[in-house]
């Protein structure tokens, strides 16, 4: 059995990642609070093109070698764990998520003058993977330093 290059793992496991936190927030905003995981029928044919948008967020990182792309994907990550996290907020607040057209009309954003800051313990799944990353990334860093330091003992 062959084994998976690093690059490509990495890229899997990132889109397998980004693709959970969508669900948690197609869970979340089919509720008319925001703040419960309920459940909504996952259509596969909806599931292939979510998919490949992802992919193409993720691509360049296949074009990148070691650090550079661990840092790209925690990048991606933070974004979009950040967009993810005022999409859900905004629902709490709104019941509407972000969209661009709030961009140019502002007063239909929040008619009501909700709160749009609504935290709940939930939202750490959006967050959680985030530290696990940086980590994996400072693994590597003092990984290849000690191998450098080694080559030259």
């Amino acid at each position: 059995m062959k084994k998976i290059d690093k690059r490509i793992f990495w890229a899997i496991i990132m889109v397998i990642i980004l693709y959970i936190k969508s669900l948690i927030l197609t869970f979340m905003s089919s509720s008319n609070s925001g703040f419960g995981l309920y459940g909504v029928s996952v259509d596969i044919r909806l599931m292939l093109p979510h998919l490949a948008i992802l992919g193409i967020i993720i691509f360049p990182s296949l074009m990148l070698k070691g650090k550079s792309q661990v840092r790209y994907l925690i990048i991606i990550d933070i974004i979009y764990s950040i967009l993810i996290i005022c999409d859900i907020w905004a629902y709490r607040g709104t019941g509407y998520v972000l969209e661009l057209k709030y961009l140019f009309f502002k007063d239909n954003f929040n008619p009501l003058n909700g709160n749009l800051i609504n935290p709940s313990l939930i939202d750490i799944f959006y967050i959680i993977d985030i530290p696990l990353l940086i980590y994996k990334y400072k693994n590597i860093n003092i990984y290849q330093s000690l191998k450098e330091i080694l080559k030259l003992l």
